[in-house]
């Protein structure tokens, strides 16, 4: 059974937070991005699962 890439769950998580919470969500939705970019290159890297997790965010 693959592994579900962690950071791919947060930056999901942080892309739903920036939309709901107000002024403070600019903030979460750039850390989000970031933490989304870097998933996506330990999923290439390690072939875990979550890349289409953290690309919902991105797109």
């Amino acid at each position: 059974m693959e592994k579900t890439n962690n950071k791919s769950i947060v930056s999901l998580t942080l892309g739903v937070l920036s939309i709901i919470i107000p002024y403070i969500g600019l903030i979460i939705g750039i850390i989000g991005i970031v933490i989304s970019s870097k998933s996506i290159r330990e999923i290439n890297e390690s072939n875990e699962k979550g890349r289409r997790l953290a690309i919902s965010l991105i797109s």
